[in-house]
């Protein structure tokens, strides 16, 4: 039985988001649910998200205010019925395969509160090819997730039971964030290696959130300051953290400045 909800944050998302919405639903095995959660657009994206409601699998949550994409996914995830809560960014497709594989893999290895995989890209479609019932993962620990981001937000399932949420309060880095406090309180996260999701832009410099280089550079300082606050981190790695992460801010506003695409490394 689908045993998953989808939540696809929305806000002014109209020319995309009944891709995103498609992908979702022509999955090899189909989600519970794809609950679309409209923050507060002023464009007609409510329209949209409606008509693609009439399909009975899709739902619609309508936030009063604008909140930003945390509050909007806390929303989804707070009303989600499934057993799992999948994320989907409303400017993203998923592989057919993608919940059948990491549901698949959630379900085995029950250990693993979060999974999430690889990213490929529009100019380059993800290619899914498994000899017998291999799978090819690695655990991703907390320590590693200080120096890099190791997850698109559209790659994550998890636990719906879960205490954590995305902090409502930062509109920058608040998936990172989330990602070290779920790991950070023991629990214990995969990263499925094949890309199961296609991103349509380049994670840096380029439209929407990601453009604002800065406010994503001061949410990550920001994390790593709250990191230290909550003991989970001392301050000589503090330190380290945060001259590492200002030198990769400066080189990113270098490429960007010279008209390179940046994508990380899988």
């Amino acid at each position: 039985m689908p045993d998953v909800s989808v939540v696809i944050p929305c806000f002014r998302c109209s020319a995309t988001v009944g891709r995103a919405v498609a992908s979702a639903l022509a999955q090899s095995q189909p989600p519970l649910e794809v609950i679309l959660v409209d923050d507060a657009s002023p464009d007609g994206t409510g329209a949209t998200l409606e008509r693609l409601a009439r399909e009975p699998r899709v739902r619609v949550i309508s936030l009063a205010r604008n909140a930003g994409a945390a509050a909007a996914r806390n929303a989804g995830w707070d009303a989600a019925r499934g057993e799992f809560v999948a994320f989907l960014d409303a400017d993203d497709t998923w592989h057919p395969r993608k919940l059948e594989i990491q549901l698949g893999f959630m379900r085995r290895r029950r250990e693993y509160a979060m999974a999430a995989h690889w990213m490929a890209y529009e100019d380059d479609p993800a290619r899914v090819e498994l000899a017998g019932e291999a799978l090819p993962f690695t655990e991703i620990a907390f320590r590693s997730m200080l120096y890099r981001n190791w997850f698109h937000t559209s790659s994550v399932v998890l636990r719906r039971d879960l205490p954590q949420r995305f902090a409502p309060d930062k509109r920058h880095g608040e998936d990172r964030q989330l990602w070290l406090e779920i790991a950070a309180a023991g629990q214990r996260i995969a990263r499925i290696d094949l890309p199961l999701v296609t991103i349509y832009k380049s994670l840096f410099g380029a439209s929407g959130l990601s453009a604002d280089l800065w406010a994503m550079e001061a949410a990550e300082l920001d994390t790593f300051r709250g990191l230290r606050r909550a003991g989970l981190i001392g301050t000589p790695l503090l330190c380290a953290l945060l001259a590492w992460s200002f030198a990769r801010f400066l080189r990113r506003l270098l490429l960007v400045a010279a008209g390179r695409r940046i994508r990380p490394a899988q």
